[in-house]
């Protein structure tokens, strides 16, 4: 059986087929980060970088002073980011941007758009991106609050394959 190795070093995958590449500790690159690092959101009217309180990774490539994570090799990466809005007058939107690009609706920039008019309201954003060495991708917030605290806010992915 082939697959991705998961936290345990165990590797998961269905039987008979390829999941990414096979499994191996040289290409088990990831990263979770939880906790904004400072408080997130106010009458903010353009995207604010997200850093964080806390982060685990098995390497050096997601900086949190920069907010970035940066491919070490090329391939396609997994990432993800889920926040908890704290704002019942604003829509908060979250978003994970390529190379710190791209708006609404572009392929370098996927958003997460939590509604006005209720506390609590969770989004959450699952992309795949081909990046080449050097590339990077952070998580961003535009108007509105969200909680900030490690259990309402996170950004991590992982290398999938080349």
């Amino acid at each position: 059986m082939t697959g991705l190795v998961n936290s345990t070093g165990a590797r998961s995958g269905v039987i008979g087929t390829t999941v990414g590449t096979p499994a191996s500790s040289e290409n088990a690159l990831y990263f979770d980060a939880k906790g904004a690092h400072a408080d997130i959101g106010s009458a903010q009217s353009d995207y604010e970088l997200i850093t964080w309180q806390s982060v685990q990774q098995n390497a050096s490539d997601f900086n949190n002073a920069t907010g970035r994570y940066v491919a070490p090799k090329a391939g396609k990466y997994f990432f993800y980011t889920h926040a908890v809005n704290n704002d019942v007058t604003s829509v908060v939107r979250l978003y994970l941007r390529k190379n710190n690009t791209g708006g609404s609706g572009s392929d370098t920039a996927v958003q997460a758009r939590l509604p006005a008019g209720t506390y609590y309201a969770i989004g959450s954003i699952q992309v795949i991106y081909q990046l080449d060495v050097g590339e990077y991708v952070s998580a961003w917030t535009e108007t509105g609050y969200m909680l900030d605290s490690e259990e309402y806010i996170g950004f991590g992915g992982y290398w999938v394959a080349t």
